[in-house]
């Protein structure tokens, strides 16, 4: 997870392919950003999407933008797009893309940047509207719902367009700024926060398996997937990790057509692109050997960022090994049988055990492992058995590669909201403090294995405002202008507010501050699941027909 900015948004720098132009004699504009540096936005294919999708319509030119870093020398020089240097205060609809917690400091900055009012309560007539969308916006925009005017609850390549067309017919109508909010929320899937709250439902993109999927609109060097052509396979998960915000947020699982996917598959092989394969759970696509064996004829290399131990193949991992895949990836998640049944992640020591076997055999010579702490219900014994997993992971690393390496990412557990773990505390910092010293001891006297763990101050913020509600937006705001996540604890203190408040969790009978927000999963089902993980016992995965969550009405 990026999060600090890294340099100036200096457009020239920027190598890209396949950027659309921006059509001429369009007036209409679109400023589509992400509040984070370049190189973090584009790696994000949600904010490609959007962008191809307004510039398909012909009606509109959708141009980007993202935080600039500001030194003594930039001063604080308007927000400008990337396409045309123009500013981005002069577009009448600003997007955002919020795919990280810790990211709503930059809005503000962003916000700052641009230069209009922070609160969307004190924005004027002609002023621009700003759309927030993405996960976060999703899961719970509350937040940040004061800094906002709209949010796209869902998937928003429709909700987009119905936007879009609904602010243009309020143009030629002459509405006023209310006037337009409120026809903007009769859209669904739209939230406006500065109206009485609304319960607002999830959207889907129609007809996914059927339509072309989504790729990148723009192959750009300057990455986290540097000159990689993202195409998206799948959409959701229904392996139902209790966990795991992103299954519960975007059910029902599809899948996109194979003839479809090798169709697009044109466009990279003509400019001998490295094709990145997107989806939550890539070896479990139904046609994964299909696809495989295409890639490999065509001679196009991929890449996948994480696969199921149960469900990867021996031609997916030699598939990968043949482009020249270094590092296989799985996520394992917890140490022990136990924990993985709580949390629902089916998959067992035998799996992980021969997935590495047969990867490392294929000749991929390192692996990397998932893992978290502070997991509910997590005694000291799954974390040793992190650490037992390692020893017997790195062992079949070295036989069958001595110079090949086991890296482990521990991260925190942070409870999401739409999950069956929403209502449950965050553990305290020294209950997982301890649990990375211990970790970090024992890793150690293991050859060849590497450990990763992510900062447990950021960690604490980001559980903080992953649940939080409607008044911590003056807390961003005021962190903001002190150094972001840096200045959370202060603010905080000086706002008479405990942390251990903010990270206790809710009880059973209270209201959630999203609870507005309907992604499709019944209440019921969330308790019977906590019942379950309470109970040490797994829940099949989505299969046709079922109408146990709710989704699929």
């Amino acid at each position: 997870m990026r999060q600090n900015i890294k340099s100036n948004n200096k457009a020239p720098r920027y190598v890209e392919k396949y950027t659309p132009q921006v059509i001429p004699g369009v007036k209409r504009g679109f400023a589509l950003g992400f509040p984070n540096d370049y190189f973090c936005g584009m790696s994000n294919l949600g904010l490609q999407v959007i962008y191809k999708t307004i510039n398909a319509r012909g009606d509109t030119a959708c141009e980007r933008f993202f935080l600039e870093e500001r030194t003594a020398d930039t001063g604080l020089r308007p927000l400008k797009t990337i396409e045309t240097a123009r500013p981005v205060r002069d577009f009448p609809l600003i997007g955002l893309t919020l795919s990280f917690e810790l990211d709503y400091f930059n809005v503000v900055k962003i916000i700052e940047q641009i230069g209009m009012p922070i609160y969307a309560a004190e924005r004027t007539e002609n002023q621009p509207l700003l759309i927030g969308g993405g996960p976060c916006a999703t899961a719970n925009p509350e937040p940040i719902a004061d800094l906002f005017d709209i949010f796209v609850i869902g998937e928003g390549e429709d909700v987009i367009n119905e936007i879009l067309d609904c602010h243009y017919t309020g143009q030629d109508k002459k509405f006023s700024r209310q006037e337009l909010l409120i026809e903007l929320s009769g859209i669904p899937g739209v939230y406006v926060p500065t109206l009485e709250k609304q319960s607002v439902e999830r959207q889907t993109k129609k007809n996914f398996s059927t339509l072309p999927p989504a790729s990148s609109a723009i192959v750009a060097k300057d990455t986290e997937f540097s000159s990689m052509f993202l195409l998206e396979i799948a959409r959701g998960c229904g392996r139902h990790c209790r966990f795991c915000m992103a299954g519960y947020c975007t059910r029902p699982p599809r899948v996109c057509d194979l003839e479809l996917l090798k169709t697009a598959l044109e466009q990279p092989l003509d400019d001998n692109l490295r094709v990145g394969l997107v989806g939550c759970a890539i070896s479990d696509y139904p046609w994964a050997d299909e696809l495989c064996e295409h890639l490999l004829v065509n001679k196009i290399n991929f890449s996948v960022a994480s696969l199921r131990a149960d469900s990867v193949s021996d031609v997916m991992l030699n598939a990968l090994a043949t482009s020249g895949h270094k590092t296989v990836t799985f996520a394992p998640e917890a140490g022990s049988e136990r924990l993985r049944a709580i949390i629902n992640k089916t998959i067992t020591r035998e799996h992980i055990i021969s997935a590495v076997e047969r990867s490392t055999s294929a000749g991929i010579p390192n692996v990397r492992l998932y893992f978290m702490i502070g997991l509910p219900f997590e005694q000291l014994e799954d974390i040793q058995g992190i650490v037992e997993l390692s020893a017997a992971v790195v062992k079949i690393v070295k036989s069958n590669s001595p110079r090949g390496r086991l890296t482990l990412s521990v991260n925190p557990f942070i409870p999401k909201p739409h999950t069956p773990f929403q209502r449950l505390p965050y553990v305290d910092s020294v209950v997982l403090r301890e649990r990375y010293d211990y970790l970090k001891t024992e890793i150690a006297k293991l050859p060849g294995v590497e450990l990763k763990t992510e900062d447990l101050r950021q960690a604490a913020v980001q559980a903080m405002l992953a649940r939080g509600d409607r008044g911590m937006a003056k807390l961003i705001v005021e962190a903001a202008k002190y150094g972001g996540f840096k200045a959370w604890k202060r603010v905080l203190k000086a706002n008479g507010i405990g942390s251990e408040k903010l990270l206790s969790g809710f009880e059973e009978a209270e209201q959630l501050p999203w609870s507005h927000i309907d992604c499709g999963v019944n209440e019921h089902f969330f308790s019977m699941e906590l019942a379950a993980a309470i109970n040490q016992k797994y829940s099949a995965s989505c299969f046709a027909d079922c109408k146990k969550c709710g989704v699929c009405k």
